[in-house]
């Protein structure tokens, strides 16, 4: 960093963690893209490194529509064809996609998401030098080898390749709403299929606001503590009984309407877990606010975290501390990510590497929370957790001792 000071004098006063966030935007899209993720796992990244990517989601200039009509042209025909009326200034832009807002012919209103063009070349062309910079990493800064960057690239690649084809992110909303089909106030945006490929998503139009503007919302005549509990109990059902969940839940993902519906949208991350899989996750949230640390350490074996037998008594001692501290906080009026990050934090002081889904899966808990508290700041973890958690214990044990066929009743 001082390099690049001594390089570009005008950059004096800003501070390291700021060069770092201009240094990826100069990298290019692919590492603009990596940031953006990783400002999702908050709860591996310093607040001060978390502060600066998540100023990479900001909106990027927009592409002229002269640059993306031949890709609407390829795919749906002449525009005039397609749709009654399409706006040429997108209302949306990211670094991979911008969105537009058409009106089909028979007066539906959509949203069009568009592929950047050639922006498959661009990454590619990114992906290997990330690569080479992750290994160089866990080489010589033994502090970050804990985090595994070579397996954070190694995701990060998988998780591009998704994005890249519209129809998996079209194909991951279909999926939300049918599991969704018993809860009026949860949904995805309809996917329009006849007009939707490889480089194009035409979807429903959403007309409501961001779920972090409480005051947008009050003026719709919604109550935010109701989209607070709408949303948390929506994850809880998307995670531990579908196992199927939208994994990137920042506010500009989730949308209020007047009706007071929650709906996702961008549908690009999701997150899958086998029913075995769920249970142990149940068992990981339930340990963590009931403190249990035993009951924590049996989850960790079971889902792989290997921890040194001469390091094991030191650690459950620190992760005892740690849950120990959180309940006797009031869990109702903090940030729970804030409370629940020194738990991260004392596996990565003990060099414990931790597979992708356990991270996955509390990050999501954690970013949900935070939103209910903002819509709802009496909002309160326990109470709800508890039981809801414990009574899907009880039928998945109650199902299994009595398997479908077998009545319950002698």
């Amino acid at each position: 960093m001082d390099l690049q000071k001594r390089l570009h004098p005008e950059l004096d006063g800003y501070s390291k963690y700021e060069l770092m966030r201009f240094a990826i935007k100069e990298l290019g899209t692919a590492f603009v893209k990596f940031g953006q993720i990783l400002s999702t796992r908050r709860e591996m990244i310093p607040p001060e490194v978390y502060d600066e990517l998540i100023k990479l989601r900001d909106k990027v200039a927009p592409l002229p529509y002269e640059t993306i009509e031949p890709t609407i042209v390829r795919y749906c025909g002449p525009v005039e064809d397609a749709f009654q009326s399409f706006e040429k200034e997108p209302f949306a832009t990211a670094s991979v996609s911008q969105v537009h807002r058409a009106v089909l012919h028979d007066g539906t209103q959509v949203a069009v998401k568009i592929q950047r063009p050639g922006i498959r070349h661009v990454i590619e062309a990114d992906l290997p030098i990330m690569k080479k910079l992750a290994g160089r990493i866990e080489k010589l800064e033994p502090d970050l080898a804990v985090y595994n960057p070579t397996r954070l690239v190694d995701e990060f690649v998988t998780q591009i390749y998704k994005e890249l084809d519209l129809v998996h992110d079209g194909q991951n909303a279909d999926t939300l709403n049918r599991n969704s089909e018993e809860k009026p106030k949860v949904k995805a945006p309809k996917i329009y299929w006849e007009y939707s490929r490889t480089k194009l998503l035409t979807m429903e139009f959403i007309d409501g606001v961001r779920i972090d503007n409480v005051a947008a919302i009050r003026e719709m005549g919604v109550d935010p503590a109701s989209i607070a509990e709408t949303g948390f109990q929506a994850y809880l059902q998307q995670t531990f009984i579908d196992g199927f969940f939208h994994s990137d839940p920042h506010p500009g993902n989730l949308m209020v309407t007047r009706e007071g519906q929650l709906v996702f949208i961008d549908f690009g991350m999701v997150g899958m877990l086998r029913p075995e899989r769920r249970d142990t996750f149940i068992e990981v949230l339930l340990a963590f606010v009931t403190a249990d640390v035993d009951m924590l350490r049996k989850c960790f074996e079971t889902l792989g975290i290997k921890i040194d037998e001469e390091k094991k008594e030191q650690v459950k001692d620190e992760l005892y501390y740690v849950l120990q501290s959180s309940q006797s906080s009031d869990l109702g009026r903090m940030d729970f990510g804030s409370t629940m990050s020194p738990a991260p934090d004392v596996l990565n002081r003990y060099r414990v590497r931790v597979p992708p889904s356990p991270m996955q899966v509390l990050k999501v808990i954690w970013m949900i929370f935070d939103v209910a508290i903002h819509l709802d700041p009496k909002f309160n973890l326990n109470p709800r957790v508890r039981p809801y958690m414990t009574g899907i214990m009880g039928a998945r044990y109650a199902s299994q001792k009595f398997p479908p066929g077998r009545s319950r009743v002698r």
